[in-house]
């Protein structure tokens, strides 16, 4: 109880942990109650969900209409990111398949791991080439070998004079 014994507990619908909002630092969006950090998580979260409608729409050219948007939101409550969702699209064609307005997004629980594998090892070879130290260069010359008689003569002998 704080302010003339008013009660001021309220749940961030993001970690689902109460708290006192008129004693830690919180950040109210459309009338809920956030932690600081879990508002910037939020606010992350909301800007990665643009960014995948936005590519599916302007990059690939698909219109995100309600199967598409069921199913992301689907991948989403099932534990996928939306950044995920579209490092899967582009893993999908890379492979050589299209994206369409039939079939939807419905091959990213499918391809989610290998594409996330895929661009975790692209992540560790891109580190691994800016780590290195680029090597000193000798500079070797070859030149081609004498060639050498292969049986030196010996002394004549001298028939005359024997």
């Amino acid at each position: 109880m704080t302010k003339e014994g008013r009660n001021y507990f309220v749940k961030c619908p993001k970690c689902e942990e109460k708290f006192d909002r008129s004693i830690v630092e919180n950040e109210k969006i459309q009338n809920r109650y956030y932690h600081k950090e879990c508002a910037e998580l939020k606010r992350q979260d909301e800007q990665d969900k643009e960014e995948l409608i936005n590519f599916i729409e302007q990059e690939i050219g698909v219109n995100c209409n309600r199967k598409i948007l069921n199913q992301i939101a689907k991948y989403r409550r099932g534990g996928y990111r939306y950044k995920g969702m579209k490092y899967t699209i582009e893993y999908y064609m890379l492979l050589g398949f299209d994206v369409d307005e039939i079939e939807g997004v419905g091959f990213i629980p499918f391809h989610y791991d290998a594409a996330k594998q895929h661009y975790l090892t692209k992540k560790d070879v891109e580190k691994a080439s800016k780590n290195t130290t680029p090597t000193r260069q000798r500079e070797i010359t070859i030149s081609p070998p004498h060639k050498k008689d292969r049986y030196k003569r010996k002394n004549d002998i001298d028939i005359e004079n024997l």
